[in-house]
């Protein structure tokens, strides 16, 4: 009798087993085939349509905001888009690490020398915003400030 409800009891584990490996084999396969299929599908699905470019300084932030077919426009410690704007900001520093965070839109960037780090951000609010340094930079740190001035189109 023992021997009996053995063999039942390792039945159904083995068929659980089996099921698990086929599930687990079939998944891997569909979510492979899907990224062969459509490669873009960790990226954004917009064009950008303004690219942002972003140096830290001791203790400033510079701007540039290409726009197609317009002159790009270079300030520092301000800039100003427009709501509905689809935004590239391509981020980098020209001397030490710094970290540009807007917490009204939970996006914080690395800047770091001789590296461009990229964000996208979807503006969906007008106002003024402010920019802050989030990375320790020295004695200028808590002065590295800039605003964000998002303007209806």
């Amino acid at each position: 009798m023992r021997e009996v409800s053995a063999v039942l009891m390792r039945a159904p584990r083995a068929a659980v087993i089996r099921f698990g490996a086929v599930f687990a084999i079939s998944m891997l396969l569909a979510l492979g085939i899907a990224s062969i299929l459509r490669p873009d599908a960790s990226g954004p699905t917009w064009r950008p349509s303004v690219t942002v470019q972003v140096i830290g300084h001791l203790w400033s932030w510079e701007f540039v905001v290409h726009r197609p077919s317009t002159d790009a426009v270079h300030t520092v410690g301000v800039f100003t888009l427009h709501l509905g704007d689809l935004v590239e900001f391509r981020v980098t520093s020209a001397d030490v690490v710094h970290s540009f965070w807007l917490a009204d839109y939970a996006l914080k960037i690395d800047a770091v020398p001789d590296r461009e780090t990229i964000a996208f951000l979807e503006l969906n609010r007008a106002g003024e915003f402010l920019w802050r340094n989030a990375e320790f930079s020295g004695a200028g740190h808590d002065g590295m400030v800039a605003t964000m001035r998002v303007v209806p189109a």
